[in-house]
């Protein structure tokens, strides 16, 4: 599997904005209108079926690289993948958040696998769906908000990084195909997890990761 990476790079998130993972993808638009501040480098396209706020609007249009749509098919997201570079799988910083969604581990990871894009997971590195990716090496990891900017530009730089991660995605789904063989490597994880919080393993309050 192996397409042209676009210029302007296309990114791509699919999904809802609850849980303030709005806030994530506001601060990768933030990134985008440095990166573009020469020139359009990089688009964002957002396709959410949630109702999106005035506040939502102005956090996250803060230039004309960045676009919000509403729900799509399946099938039209399928295309929309297709003729996109990285796909985006976000979670939100905040404390409450972050334990909320931890042992989350929806199929949307799956579906990403075979979008033939790039994955780019900008969550709490304890969350169980960036920790497996993380681990099969099959996205880009980023683990806090400041290193949002460095990764895009990073990708900006070398989009040969983009085709070679689309590869490592599609052949980590390709190689686990079966959702149940994901689902109980997903849970592995999980378990893990929860044994590390029962021998109190888990990040402190005091920790710089707790605080973003």
């Amino acid at each position: 599997m192996k397409k042209e990476v676009n210029d302007p790079i296309k990114l791509v998130y699919a999904g809802r904005l609850y849980c303030n993972r709005w806030k994530t993808l506001a601060a990768v638009a933030d990134a985008l209108k440095v990166i573009n501040v020469d020139g359009i480098r990089m688009t964002l396209d957002i396709y959410t079926q949630e109702k999106v706020t005035d506040e939502h609007r102005k956090e996250i249009l803060t230039s004309e690289a960045v676009k919000i749509h509403d729900r799509v098919s399946p099938q039209e997201l399928t295309e929309i993948y297709r003729e996109a570079d990285v796909a985006l799988h976000v979670e939100s910083f905040e404390k409450k958040y972050r334990y909320a969604t931890r042992v989350s581990f929806s199929t949307k990871i799956i579906d990403l696998m075979s979008s033939t894009c790039a994955i780019l997971a900008i969550c709490w590195d304890r969350h169980a769906g960036f920790q497996y990716l993380q681990e099969h090496d099959a996205a880009f990891c980023v683990d806090e908000v400041t290193k949002i900017e460095p990764q895009l530009l990073q990708l900006a730089m070398q989009p040969e990084l983009i085709t070679e991660y689309a590869r490592k995605a599609w052949n980590c789904g390709k190689q686990n195909h079966q959702r149940e063989l994901i689902q109980d490597e997903l849970m592995n994880v999980f378990k893990r997890i929860m044994q590390q919080h029962k021998g109190g393993a888990l990040i402190s309050d005091n920790s710089d990761s707790a605080k973003l």
